[in-house]
């Protein structure tokens, strides 16, 4: 038997991904098996325990992941006036539900498929953002950073959870990857598993149209000739959105209302209040509470941050990127904002922009050193705090 001389190296756009792959959820399985260890927290009412005798996995499913748990082993369902799983959309459960027989039934064999597709899906979803940044500015360190700026970010432990925003980023980085190469295709294809995932994900539909038409000038003769030139693909672009549509009909005939997914939302104390008027709102419970009996809602804090960091961010990402990317940032934030900041540190993992951005400042030593420390010193502690049923985002 003969053997290679020498193995086959990893091309940098797999070895990097991987390498900030393997280090971010070390850190992120570590942390929440010791905050279970050493932290011995009562179980209070609601909060539950998938798989109480493995801490690696059960800090895994906590919070929404009991809505997409339940849709994987039940199926759709909607109970008025209280939360109920329909406010989620289907790729991730559908994902979860062809693998899950490789692991048995019940939530148990849920919550290990789902923690399989996460991380399969942020693997992939890296690879495509180190890709798409190297595309954007031709250096590999740049591209480098990106994926390692937002393996550490402080609430990337999401990303191995059972929720959807692995699925979601993999899809939405796929499909501009696709378009800025003009491979219409393969653009339309993940733009509808991304509009399958999230209720923003429709934006990577506007993504797409937006590449389609870059460097037409905005009149109607130039842009009906570029349609001429390509009538294909323009009339393929727009069966992106048709997986919300058949997500509309489905819950029409399933639970009888077709925007269940939006008319829910109040059952989580959402109103359509606008941006600003949501941002009053949820600062009031911080700034009328007893400080001196601790920040019970500390997470607005956290939450304002991020969403005005993006929306300060999206300026600088429309002239180094283009109008395209920055009009995915601000709607990203903007749509979820106007009925309520919460989760917003949680929302900004999907704006990969912000990461591409970021990667190119960071050429800068000392802010990619501080990034970089702040980012992992409070992944991990953020982590702890949700394996121990603190609500994060």
């Amino acid at each position: 038997m003969t053997f290679p001389a020498r193995l086959p190296v990893l091309p940098e756009w797999i070895k990097v991904p991987l390498s900030a792959f393997l280090l971010s959820r070390m850190v992120v399985l570590l942390a929440g098996y010791l905050g279970q260890v050493l932290i011995h927290a009562e179980p209070k009412a609601g909060q539950w325990h998938v798989a109480p005798g493995n801490l690696i996995l059960d800090p895994l499913a906590r919070f929404d992941s009991g809505f997409y748990l339940s849709i994987i082993t039940q199926g759709y369902s909607l109970n008025p006036g209280e939360q109920s799983n329909v406010a989620f959309f289907p790729l991730y459960p559908l994902l979860v539900n062809l693998l899950q027989p490789l692991f048995g039934p019940g939530d148990f064999g849920a919550l290990v498929a789902g923690t399989v597709v996460s991380h399969m899906c942020f693997l992939g979803a890296l690879v495509f953002l180190y890709r798409l940044t190297l595309l954007e500015f031709g250096d590999n360190q740049t591209a480098a950073r990106a994926v390692v700026y937002l393996c550490a970010f402080p609430t990337s432990f999401f990303f191995s959870m059972v929720y959807t925003e692995s699925t979601f980023l993999l899809c939405a980085t796929a499909t501009m990857f696709y378009a800025r190469q003009r491979q219409w295709g393969w653009a339309t294809v993940f733009a509808f598993l991304t509009t399958s995932s999230r209720i923003v994900g429709i934006l990577t539909y506007l993504m797409v149209m937006l590449e389609f038409f870059r460097g037409c000038p905005i009149q109607p003769r130039a842009l009906w000739e570029r349609i001429r030139q390509d009538i294909l693909s323009a009339v393929l672009i727009h069966l992106a959105p048709l997986s919300l549509l058949f997500h509309m009909l489905f819950l029409s005939f399933s639970v009888s209302d077709p925007l269940a997914f939006w008319t829910v939302q109040s059952a989580w104390g959402r109103e359509n209040l606008g941006p600003i008027g949501s941002f009053i709102k949820d600062w009031k419970p911080l700034v009328s509470q007893n400080w001196l009996t601790g920040l019970n809602y500390w997470n607005v804090v956290l939450d304002s941050i991020a969403l005005l960091c993006t929306l300060g961010l999206s300026v600088v990402i429309w002239r180094k990127l283009g109008f395209s990317y920055a009009l995915y940032v601000v709607l990203g934030v903007l749509i979820p904002a106007s009925s309520g900041i919460m989760s917003m540190s949680r929302y900004v993992l999907i704006l990969y922009p912000l990461f591409m951005l970021l990667a190119h400042w960071g050429k800068n030593e000392r802010l990619d050193r501080t990034y970089l420390t702040l980012g992992y010193a409070l992944l991990g502690i953020l982590t702890v705090a949700s394996a121990n049923w603190v609500f994060v985002a």
